[in-house]
Order: structure tokens, then C-alpha cells, then sequence
């Protein structure tokens, strides 16, 4: 009965849309009774086909047949056989507008990485048939893979210029959008922005192209690139103005046919919000959101692109109210799978989203209930470890924050962060070993810019004031040696050394030179005051003293007053000793030992009591 069927559907030129589906219908009900379509039922209508058919109606027939054989042999040996690839690449060669054999043999040549067959065997097709919309594609992306930019828009134009604008066939209408739109995108690559224009011009001239809103997002991104590039200008800046005045018209009409229509994908605003973004064009985007939010309120990829568009700008409360409430409301039970298709990250990423929101808007309660909650989840997450130990030291919870950055002190920021943070509570020794573990990580990792002249800077402080005195002076040493006219690298050594009381001759000229370059500088005025105290030089000592002490009127340091009184004492005045000693202890600083400054001062005044 069927093969009688078949001749009667072939020889009574039933046209080739109704063949195809009456056969697809038996070869379904074959699928369906679980009876694997064999190999003669396909042989046998190719027995029946006459010359009644037009040559490309049996061009379409064999098309079909040998579809139907491969994908039959596909399912019954549940894998991909040559003979299945051959007959697919012959259905593909006979008719090559059908898309589905030709979706099925890039599949297999996929699974065998055979990406060469693409040109070999579609690119003749593809120059053939300009009109076979899908397989110029396909070349023509396969083009781009190997860079050929050039001969991938030939083939491509080629295509374009072969389309029927006009139609109304809805399909075609969209094959011929992704032609276009990787039109515009080679035009993008390859710097074209001459022939872009007059393509764009050429498209948007046709009225069922100029309504699509994909293609005017094309054109939005095409023309913004170009708006704001080359110098501004009476004559010279005429073609970024034209640009900018072809975007705005493109960035209107998307809008006015978004405000129109209800029914389109909301994640093709992504592009747009883009160039929003570029052009500071803030209003406009959040407007657009709103009213699609206003329209449906249940819309996920709305208010998810609502809560990323308010964080890059900067409106950070707002950022934050929106990730609230897709966390906490059940309106948006998809936003999870829609936020993995756009970030490829997985729901859990909004509590990271809403912590960064939090953080930025100073709700550093929130920003660690957040970032606790998407460790939790993600228990191994680096960065979420380290966002959370950087609100900890902006609350001045310095425990919290040593506690989470040792988690992760493989990172060298990370150890950074913690020997800072043990440095503001003056736990010298551990901040040190965080300091050693950030250098060797950033050593092995070969992070150069992380160990710069500040980050040695602070290690030596750290390492003084954690009497290591070796590691200070080797760091400044290299430091010095590195940058030799650098004032604060050659005062520190200086000054670790008449510390130290080594090396004063060498220590003398590393401050002179700091003093040349900055004569006014408090610090390096003290410094060449304390050589001069421990040379026993207390004359001098004393005018380069009081220089700092003028010149460090603004913000006063504790230690410069200590050395004052120290100096002054030292040339037994001891009413200015006491005074200077007094003004140190009124100035807080840890930079000095108050318990040893309170002694001299009752040992000043008790030997003035014993000698009235």
C-alpha cells in the first residue's frame, strides 16, 4: 500500500510541499510502531519517480529521500556512519535551501572536528546558490574562524545582493536579518565604515527591514561605533556628527517600535543598553526598562537588566533594591536559567550581584549577609572571600577581616589586605608574615606590578617595626639600588640606619640628597636633625629641628616633637624638653612608645623637684 501511495503522490504531480509531508507522515508511522524505516522504502521511490517531475522538483524529491535514508540509518545504529554523511551531503548538494539535512551534517562534522568539509564541500554550493541563505552563512562564518574577513563579506554581499527584500515570507525575511547583521559586523572588523553606511542606507530603505527591531539594533551598533571616533570640528568632526544623527534616528525608531509591540525577546535590549552606556544616555535605557517592567511586572530579563544597568551606572541603592527584590519576590522564577544564558553563572551569582550593590552603597550589613550567603553556596568562591574582608575593614573589623583575607592568602592581594589589616590593630609580627606570603605569591606568579615601590615601602615599615631589621635594610637597599633618586626610598634608609646608629657617613649623603630634591620636607629635615643628635652635633641638630617643626605645622608629628625634646634636652634646656615631650604625647601616633615618653617626662620632673 505504500509504495502504490507513493507512485500515485509522484505520479499524479501532488506538489512537492504535500509529497513531503505524506511521506514524512508514513515514515512517522513507522517511527511510531517502533519498525525502523528500511533502506527499500527510499529505494523504491526513487523506482517510481518519471520524468513527469520537474528537474528540480526530483532534485528536491532525492533531496528527501536521502535525508530520510541517512536519518534513518542515524536512528538505527544510533550513530554517525559515512554512508549517513554521505547521503546527507548529497541531499545538502540537491537542495540546498533545506536547512534541516544541513544542520545535521555540520552536527557530524562537529563531533568529528572535520571543519575543513565546510569549505570543501559547502563553498562550492554556496557560490552556486547565493540564495541558499543558511549555507552562505555557515561558509561564511567558517571564513571568519580562519580570519579570511575579506572573503567571508564577498561571499556574504554576494548572498545579500540576491535576496528578494520585498518578501513577505517570514522565514526568509529572517535568514536574510542574519545575513545582514554579519554584514555589518565584518563592515565593524574590518574598519569599513564608508561602504557600512551605504549598506545600512540600502537595507533600512526597504519598509519591512526598516520595522524590524533587530535590525535596527544592527544599525545602532554599527553607526556606534562611529559617532563618537576622529577629531570634533567645523569640517573635520561633519562625519562623527552624521553618525551620531543616523544612531539617534536608529536608537528612535527601535524605541517606537518597542513602545508598539508587546511581544518581543527583552534580552535584545542588552545591545542597545550598551550604547546607552557609551553615550551616558542614562534616562533613556532606564526608561525603556521601566515601561517593559510596567507593561509586564513578571519580566525577568527586564528587571534583571534593570539591576545591571542601575550598577554600571553607579546608582548603586537602586542596584541593590532591584537584586533584593528578584532574591526575595516569586514573580521571577526563571531569572536563574535567563541570568546563566546571558553571564553563564548560576542563580546563586545574584546574592554575589546584590553584595557588590550593597558594598558600593555603604549597606555593609547587607553586603556581608550577601556575600555570606553565595559562600555558603559557593564555599570555594575567591572573590566573594575577598569582597567580604574588604567590607569587614571598611566597618574597622579588623579581626573578621585577618580572619577571612588568610582564607585565600595565596592570593597576594588577599595577604595584602591581611597584613594591613593587622597593621591597623599594630600586630606587627603577623603583619609581617602576611607581607612575606604576598611577596612570595606574587613571586611565583610573576605578578611585577603587584610588588612595586609602595608595596616594598610598606614591608619595610612592617618589617622595622617588627624588628626585622635585615629584611628593611635589604628591601631599601634594592629599592635604592633600583631607583637611586628617589627622596622618600633615600630618607628611609638614612633614617634606619642612624636608627640603627651604622653607616652615618653613608646615611649623610643618602639624606642630603633627599633635602636637595625636597628642602622643606618635615621628614626628611628630622632625619638630618636626629644624625646630627647621635653625631652628639646638638647645635645643629637643633636648627634642623626646629625646621621640621615649621614646616610640619599643618599636620604635626608626634615623633618630630619627641626628637625636639630629646635634642633640647641634650643641650640642657630642659623647660623646651618638657614642652616638646608634652606637645608629642597630645599628638596621637603609633610611631611612638608613649609609656617610654611618660617616663622621661616624671624623670625630667622629678629631678627638677630634687634640684629646687
Amino acid at each position: 500500500m505504500l509504495k502504490n501511495t507513493l507512485f500515485l503522490i509522484i505520479y499524479c504531480r501532488i506538489p512537492m510541499r504535500i509529497c513531503i509531508i505524506i511521506v514524512m507522515c508514513f515514515f512517522s508511522c513507522l517511527l511510531k510502531a517502533n519498525t525502523y524505516c528500511p533502506l527499500s522504502f527510499f529505494d523504491d521511490l526513487k523506482v517510481y519517480k518519471k520524468n513527469i517531475l520537474t528537474k528540480s522538483g526530483r532534485l528536491k524529491a532525492e533531496s528527501f529521500a536521502e535525508y530520510g535514508i541517512a536519518y534513518s540509518e542515524i536512528r538505527k545504529k544510533r550513530k554517525f556512519t559515512e554512508h549517513s554523511e554521505s547521503m546527507l551531503l548529497q541531499s545538502v548538494q540537491k537542495n540546498p535551501y533545506a536547512d534541516t539535512p544541513l544542520q545535521l551534517l555540520l552536527t557530524i562534522w562537529n563531533y568529528k572536528l572535520e571543519y575543513d568539509n565546510i569549505q570543501k564541500f559547502l563553498l562550492p554550493i554556496a557560490q552556486k546558490h547565493p540564495d541558499a541563505f543558511s549555507i552562505n552563512l555557515v561558509v561564511g562564518n567558517q571564513y571568519i574562524k580562519q580570519k579570511k574577513d575579506k572573503d567571508a563579506l564577498t561571499l556574504l554581499l554576494k548572498s545579500f545582493n540576491s535576496a528578494d527584500l520585498s518578501s513577505k515570507d517570514l522565514i526568509l525575511q529572517e535568514k536574510i536579518t542574519k545575513i545582514i547583521l554579519a554584514i555589518s559586523n565584518l563592515y565593524l572588523k574590518l574598519d569599513n565604515v564608508d561602504d557600512g553606511e551605504a549598506f545600512w542606507d540600502k537595507v533600512l530603505s526597504h519598509k519591512i527591514f526598516a520595522n524590524s527591531l533587530l535590525i535596527r539594533n544592527g544599525a545602532i551598533e554599527f553607526f556606534a561605533q562611529y559617532a563618537d571616533k576622529g577629531p570634533d570640528g567645523f569640517f573635520a568632526g561633519w562625519s562623527k556628527r552624521r553618525y551620531l544623527s543616523k544612531l539617534n534616528d536608529n536608537i528612535n525608531a527601535f524605541e517606537k517600535l518597542w513602545y508598539a509591540n508587546t511581544k518581543f525577546n527583552t534580552l535584545i535590549l542588552r545591545s542597545v543598553l550598551k550604547v546607552f552606556k557609551q553615550y551616558n544616555r542614562f534616562e533613556d535605557g532606564e526608561q525603556l526598562l521601566l515601561f517593559t517592567l510596567l507593561r509586564n511586572p513578571k519580566n525577568s530579563a527586564a528587571m534583571l537588566l534593570l539591576a545591571d544597568y542601575y550598577y554600571d551606572f553607579k546608582y548603586y541603592t537602586l542596584a541593590e533594591l532591584a537584586w533584593q527584590k528578584i532574591i526575595n519576590s516569586d514573580y521571577y522564577p526563571n531569572a536563574g536559567l535567563l541570568w546563566k544564558y546571558i553571564h553563564s553563572r548560576d542563580e546563586a551569582d545574584f546574592y554575589f550581584q546584590l553584595g557588590n550593590a550593597a558594598f558600593y552603597a555603604e549597606d555593609y550589613t547587607e553586603a556581608i549577609r550577601a556575600y555570606k550567603w553565595y559562600i555558603l553556596l559557593h564555599p570555594k568562591s575567591v572573590p566573594a572571600k575577598f569582597k567580604l574582608g574588604l567590607v569587614y575593614m571598611q566597618l574597622f573589623d579588623y579581626s573578621n577581616a585577618i580572619n577571612t583575607f588568610s582564607k585565600i592568602s595565596h592570593l597576594p592581594d588577599a595577604a595584602f589586605y591581611a597584613a594591613l589589616s593587622a597593621l591597623y590593630i599594630q600586630d606587627f609580627k603577623l603583619a609581617y608574615h602576611f607581607f612575606d606570603l604576598a611577596e612570595s605569591n606574587a613571586l611565583k606568579l610573576k605578578m611585577k606590578n603587584f610588588l612595586d615601590i609602595n608595596f616594598y615601602l610598606q614591608f619595610a615599615i612592617v618589617a622595622d617595626k617588627s624588628n626585622n631589621f635585615d629584611k628593611a635594610e635589604s628591601i631599601l637597599i634594592k629599592l635604592f639600588n633600583e631607583n637611586p633618586k628617589n627622596s622618600e626610598i633615600c630618607n628611609f634608609l638614612a633614617y634606619l640606619w642612624v636608627e640603627k646608629g651604622i653607616n652615618l657617613k653613608k646615611a649623610k649623603v643618602l639624606i642630603n640628597r633627599a633635602l636637595k630634591k625636597e628642602p622643606d620636607n618635615s621628614a626628611y629635615l628630622d632625619t638630618m636633625a636626629w644624625l646630627n643628635y647621635k653625631t652628639k652635633n646638638f647645635q645643629s641638630a637643633k636648627k634642623y629641628i626646629i625646621k621640621a617643626i615649621n614646616a610640619d605645622k599643618v599636620l604635626p608629628d608626634a615623633v618630630i616633637y619627641e626628637h625636639a625634646g630629646d635634642i633640647f634636652f641634650a643641650l640642657d634646656d630642659k623647660k623646651l624638653a618638657n614642652y616638646y615631650w608634652l606637645k608629642a604625647l597630645s599628638v596621637y601616633s603609633d610611631e611612638i612608645d608613649t609609656d617610654a615618653l611618660k617616663d622621661k617626662i616624671d624623670s625630667l620632673n622629678h629631678s627638677e623637684l630634687n634640684d629646687n
